[in-house]
């Protein structure tokens, strides 16, 4: 391994650092326009480094919206952004090594022994600066220590969930093959990283209580953007070595090894892969139907900040509602 890996993420370079307030506002409008990557998330990067004097002339004027209101009356909001923005950045730089999107390229044993070291570290709060993600993640947690956030079991879900796919792509890059992994197993992979982790975390940034009743009622729509990542990223993952297609799956729709790894490798689109694997996806796409009309009944239910349902709206269904008109052939 590497022991002073460079990591350039693309993502600081993009961000403001000046304060010029034409700039600011051009860039809020290019995020809401082109919604990639969400357009709350890319506000929020935006925000993270904004002087306090220039989220005020914003506040003042019509160009915010009721979400980003909403987010510029918490308490703290400059520190919450900010450990967005650390936690953020440790994760994607975590993510992209584990997945070889990175030009740091590790070995089956190294990539193994980059997530438990990043998962002990995290654990035991004894930081390696020569570690990339030590910086973010250590530099997260002492904000969130500062403004009284308890976020640390969240983000170690996520960091738990990253260290099963290491150890997936440990397996891949050492036999070649992918493996179906049992639906149980997986479930327990997703529950981790999508509704304890990521969802959880976000409830606490946006001031709502992270408890079981909570994150009950918010299950379900966890569980639709996990099978509309599984679904969109299906060919890249694959190639990757990291198949999200269960084992029960893979029998129920006679998917194979060969089948698809050849798909994945092919220049075929899913609305062109063999009927197994096309069939398998709008099964699922189907099961997210079902599981968005059941979180829209405990929205009812819920007694959330107006803030927490504006943002998952605004970050969560909204990505699927778009993924699911440009791909309408999957739920014929």
């Amino acid at each position: 391994m590497q022991k002073n890996p460079t990591f350039e993420t693309g993502y600081e370079s993009r961000l403001p650092f000046g304060s010029d307030f034409k700039i600011l506002k051009s860039m809020v409008e290019i995020g809401r326009a082109k919604n990639e990557g969400g357009y709350l998330s890319y506000a929020l990067q935006i925000y993270s480094h904004i002087p306090l004097a220039i989220i005020k002339a914003f506040k003042a004027g019509s160009l915010l919206d009721d979400l980003q209101k909403e987010i510029l009356k918490l308490p703290n909001v400059i520190k919450r952004i900010q450990l967005l923005n650390k936690i953020y950045l440790a994760c994607r730089c975590f993510d992209n090594v584990i997945d070889g999107d990175s030009p740091i390229l590790l070995s089956t044993e190294e990539l193994k022994l980059y997530a438990h070291v990043a998962e002990n570290h995290f654990i035991s709060e004894k930081w390696d600066r020569n570690f990339v993600p030590d910086k973010y993640f250590s530099e997260g947690l002492k904000i969130a220590e500062e403004i009284s956030l308890e976020i640390k079991n969240q983000v170690l879900m996520v960091i738990k969930s990253m260290r099963f796919d290491a150890e997936r792509r440990s397996r891949f890059l050492k036999t070649g093959e992918i493996e179906f992994i049992s639906e149980a197993d997986l479930k327990e992979h997703y529950y981790q990283l999508d509704i304890e982790g990521t969802i959880g975390a976000m409830l606490v940034l946006v001031d709502e209580e992270n408890n079981e009743e909570n994150r009950k009622l918010v299950q379900p729509l966890g569980e639709v953007m996990r099978i509309y990542y599984d679904i969109r990223d299906l060919k890249k993952e694959t190639k990757q070595g990291l198949c999200n297609i269960s084992k029960e799956d893979a029998q129920r729709f006679k998917i194979t090894q060969e089948l698809l790894t050849n798909w994945a490798n092919s220049d075929l689109t899913l609305k062109q892969a063999p009927s197994q694997i096309l069939n398998w996806a709008k099964t699922k796409m189907q099961e997210t139907e079902i599981l968005l009309a059941t979180f829209y009944e405990n929205l009812n239910k819920s007694k959330w900040k107006k803030l927490v349902n504006l943002f998952l709206e605004n970050h969560y269904i909204r990505h699927y509602e778009k993924f699911k008109k440009n791909n309408g052939y999957l739920l014929n």
